[in-house]
């Protein structure tokens, strides 16, 4: 990033630790948020509440989400209508503006993709702008390799970032990391070249329920673990493995401009 500089610390829940925190003689933080990972996919009853209270704890200017939000599938959308009043109802108490990204298990299918829409007040793909900083939301629920990213949310994407090639930081979300199946094997990776020709500054992922990270051509690509889901070892809580219950606290850091105003304009299909 040219202007600016972004920390990420992970932080644990229901473990024994300190609340993130700057350290040193830090930049001044341009604006702070938090980001909410999977919470379904065979969830833990009570960690989403818990991982959202000690969000509030921390005063984020802005909450995001990486897809999953309820268990979702089937065609029983009278229990589908249930789970998406019962993780609403949770994250009503977030106390600064939240922006969700759909996961696989939020949709599924055609009627899946509707509900999304009514419940949410969301496009499973949009972009929105806050502070000195360009949130690109995609939607990949249905796509499980970058080869098979639609064509039409690809001609969206290409033209939106374009638009926002000036932006002081651009960061994509996507729930799967389809980057995985090709950049860390040194495959080819059209999403990846999008990025890199247009400045993208960190991309940022969720679907594996626990923690990684990487950088390519300057790139950080992060996935962050399960904030509520099924995770291997929830006896142990593995940190080695980075499977652990947690959300992500990003803080985006002026460097050499003045803050700009808060905004969350939005820009649709």
């Amino acid at each position: 990033m040219n202007r600016t500089c972004m920390a990420i610390v992970v932080s644990a829940v229901l473990l024994s630790c300190a609340a993130p925190g700057a350290s040193g003689d830090a930049p001044e933080p341009a604006f702070r948020f938090a980001i909410l990972s999977d919470r379904t996919g065979g969830h833990t009853p009570g960690v989403f509440p818990s991982v959202i209270d000690e969000i509030n704890l921390l005063n984020p200017d802005l909450v995001v989400t990486m897809g999953d939000h309820i268990e979702g599938y089937g065609e029983d959308y009278d229990r589908v209508e249930a789970e998406w009043d019962s993780v609403l109802t949770m994250m009503s108490v977030l106390e600064a503006p939240c922006r969700l990204t759909p996961g696989n298990h939020d949709i599924w299918d055609d009627r899946s993709e509707a509900v999304y829409r009514a419940r949410t007040g969301e496009e499973p793909y949009y972009s929105f702008d806050y502070g000195n900083t360009h949130f690109v939301v995609l939607d990949v629920s249905r796509v499980d390799y970058v080869e098979d990213f639609p064509e039409g949310q690809m001609e969206w994407l290409t033209s939106d970032l374009a638009a926002n090639v000036e932006a002081e930081n651009t960061f994509v979300l996507m729930h799967k990391p389809l980057w995985i199946q090709t950049l860390l094997v040194g495959d080819p990776d059209p999403l990846h070249d999008l990025f890199v020709k247009y400045g993208v500054d960190a991309v940022f992922s969720g679907h594996l329920h626990h923690y990684f990270a990487a950088e390519f051509d300057g790139i950080d690509y992060t996935v962050i673990g399960s904030s509520g889901g099924a995770i291997a070892r929830a006896d142990v809580q593995s940190v080695e493995r980075g499977e652990f219950f947690q959300f992500a606290w990003v803080t985006v850091c002026l460097l050499y401009t003045s803050p700009s105003p808060r905004d969350l304009s939005t820009s649709r299909m």
